[in-house]
């Protein structure tokens, strides 16, 4: 009888185990991985719906990010565009009752770690500026203040100078050092290699003058064949 139970326990036994492994294991990995997928599922539905948010964000403000974007082009516009600025500075100086004796640009430099423009090809630029003016102390406050709302460029100031002017005193020399920027094409490498376009090619063997693959008169001959009939031709005619 003892035999009989453990025959029996033996069976539950094995077959709990083979149920385990041939059923049970299998559907809960399945289980688990359906878990995941679900997981990873709902964590892109979550971003996606923050996309979609920022979307109907920027589509709300279009007009306003436009508008952002032209400021933004003539903060810092592509190329120099110094003609441009000097009429600005023109037009504040006059209503600044101002008069400009000299205004001079330096080349652009490109600066070193800026952030790449969305423009390819092109790099962030500086370009320093002097402006001599001559006028009052309260006109040269007032052109300062119309450089900063008024003029449509991004100018950093970064040294101002009053002196005392020719006429005397209160009329004043104001000297304005600062610098504008702009996207520019970065100038070509000083230490890229030269190529001289005459130095001869690796490989290539020069002829002498006067013998520029000259066939010998005696023994070169050249053989074309034309509708079945062989001809030949050598130098000096043709047989």
């Amino acid at each position: 009888m003892t035999r009989v139970w453990l025959s029996v326990l033996a069976a539950v036994v094995v077959l709990t185990v083979a149920w385990w492994f041939l059923f049970y294991g299998p559907a809960r990995t399945q289980q688990q991985a359906l878990q995941a997928e679900t997981a990873t599922l709902v964590t892109q539905q979550g971003q996606l719906r923050t996309q979609i948010a920022q979307l109907r964000d920027i589509r709300e403000q279009e007009v306003q990010i436009q508008a952002d974007l032209a400021r933004l082009e003539q903060y810092i516009p592509v190329n120099p565009s110094q003609a441009s600025l000097v009429r600005q500075i023109q037009l504040a100086a006059d209503a600044s009752g101002l008069t400009v004796e000299s205004l001079t640009f330096s080349d652009p430099a490109v600066i070193e770690g800026a952030p790449p423009p969305a423009q390819p090809g092109l790099v962030l630029g500086r370009i320093d500026a002097e402006i001599q003016l001559e006028g009052g102390y309260f006109q040269a406050a007032d052109f300062l203040r119309r450089i900063e709302v008024e003029v449509a460029r991004a100018m950093l100031v970064r040294q101002i100078t009053l002196e005392e002017g020719e006429g005397g005193f209160p009329r004043l020399s104001s000297s304005i050092r600062g610098s504008i920027f702009a996207l520019i094409v970065p100038p070509a490498d000083p230490n890229a290699p030269v190529i001289d376009p005459d130095a001869p090619v690796e490989g290539a063997t020069e002829t002498p003058e006067g013998d520029e693959g000259a066939p010998d008169a005696e023994d070169d001959e050249i053989s074309m064949t034309a509708g079945g009939d062989e001809v030949a031709m050598a130098a000096g005619g043709t047989r």
